[in-house]
């Protein structure tokens, strides 16, 4: 499932865009190359094929997060933990 999401992305992903981004962010943000107004048009077409607005909020929440492990190399207890509602905890997560 996130394999196919990060296909699409790629499939639209433009160098020149990343390029400009990560410069722009000084290099501390990675930029895919994909514009939000395409991220958000993708992604509401994959969950709309894919049926993830059927899964459970605690499930939609875990698909999230593999897809940031996976983009980040970084492992779950590296990121920020959500509530059911979806919002962010404040504290970092090196500090649990």
């Amino acid at each position: 499932m996130i394999a196919d999401l990060q296909r699409r992305l790629d499939s639209v992903a433009d160098p020149d865009t990343k390029t400009w981004f990560e410069n722009y962010l000084k290099h501390v943000i990675g930029c895919s190359g994909v514009k939000t107004p395409m991220v958000a048009r993708i992604v509401a077409e994959w969950r709309s094929e894919c049926g993830v607005e059927r899964l459970t909020d605690d499930d939609q929440l875990a698909v999230v997060d593999k897809r940031l492990v996976q983009r980040a190399g970084a492992g779950s207890s590296d990121l920020p933990r959500r509530d059911r509602g979806g919002r962010t905890d404040r504290r970092m997560a090196h500090r649990r």
